[in-house]
């Protein structure tokens, strides 16, 4: 099970990772760009930024998803990659009964694997890494093919990425 408070080791300068639920419906504006990486800004699901490099990947229109969609996978070799240059970095996601497990990495570094799963439709959850050096990162999600023992399926589904200002 995912903790969602925040785990940090204070003895350590490693970054953070908390996960969080936030409001989806704020008018927030889409930086669009076709150049990576980028820079603070929300990325919707279906930016140029935000590059689907493995598995079948699938768009669904919903009002209750930020810019009114996401995409979503229940391939086992499902990735994405996203460039991006700050010191903190959040994933939005869709959780749901039939939804799995997928990872986060940061420049190839296991940050999280969040369990999807949720009984009912919950949009807007949020994994933020913080505390990594203010340089270009490469963000990675994976599906991991698995699933909670009560989920019925694999599938994961990204909303969008925030890339957040940088704390200097």
């Amino acid at each position: 099970a995912v903790d969602h408070q925040a785990i940090t080791n204070p003895e350590s300068s490693a970054p953070t990772v908390e996960i969080a639920q936030t409001e989806t419906n704020e008018a927030t504006s889409t930086p669009e760009t076709d150049s990576n990486p980028v820079g603070p800004g929300i990325y919707d699901d279906n930016n140029s930024a935000i590059r689907y490099t493995g598995g079948q990947w699938e768009t669904i229109s919903s009002q209750r998803g930020y810019a009114g969609g996401y995409h979503y996978s229940a391939d086992a070799d499902a990735q994405l990659e996203f460039a991006f240059v700050s010191t903190d970095v959040a994933v939005q996601f869709v959780a749901f009964r039939n939804f799995g497990i997928f990872e986060i990495y940061v420049d190839d570094q296991l940050m999280e694997e969040v369990d999807s799963y949720a009984v009912n439709g919950v949009f807007g959850q949020l994994v933020t890494i913080s505390g990594l050096d203010m340089r270009l990162h490469t963000l990675t999600v994976r599906n991991t093919g698995r699933q909670n023992d009560a989920s019925s399926g694999t599938v994961i589904a990204i909303d969008a990425i925030h890339v957040l200002e940088p704390v200097l």
